[in-house]
């Protein structure tokens, strides 16, 4: 995932923790690793925290792009949808809560694992306009393994939407 922003990133330090979701992709000896950088060795475990301090903001064709730090999602502004089937494989997007017919990240559903984090109280954050987040630290609190293969895409937000009114 690479954030991208038309508007200057603006830093900003979270007041308390900050529910928000993950997307992991689940390898054959089930380890969960992010979704787009699995070769690096680095996967996520429940009730660990994570961190890093070098988020690097830069310019390209008009757009803010940050690359390194801990992405994930905000619960308030994105949603998950059915997507259309991509290579013969099932799939779903991420996408805006008020446009689910917009862009969106597609992802493969039986690889996918959905990680339930906080961004802890005191961390250096950047939150773009559709609501793509890049951090310094991020705590994992749940994995859900394969979550499209127990259920269906409506139960899995109205998941999210219980998860972010959880006082953590």
């Amino acid at each position: 995932m690479c954030w991208r922003s038309v508007s200057k990133p603006i830093e900003l330090v979270a007041q308390k923790n900050i529910p928000v979701f993950k997307i992991g992709y689940v390898e054959k000896n089930e380890k969960v690793f992010p979704y787009f950088f699995r070769l690096f060795n680095n996967f996520y475990e429940e009730g660990h925290e994570y961190e890093e301090k070098h988020i690097d903001v830069v310019m390209s064709c008009m757009t803010f792009i940050i690359n390194r730090g801990i992405h994930s999602y905000s619960i308030d502004k994105l949603m998950i949808k059915p997507s259309e089937i991509i290579y013969e494989v099932p799939s779903v997007k991420v996408v805006l809560r008020d446009k689910p017919t917009g862009g969106g990240q597609t992802y493969a559903a039986e690889k996918m694992a959905l990680l339930l984090c906080t961004i802890p109280k005191g961390t250096k954050y950047y939150i773009n306009e559709i609501g793509e987040i890049v951090s310094e630290k991020i705590k994992v609190n749940e994995i859900i393994k394969r979550p499209f293969e127990k259920w269906s895409t409506a139960r899995v937000n109205t998941m999210l939407n219980k998860w972010k009114k959880i006082k953590i």
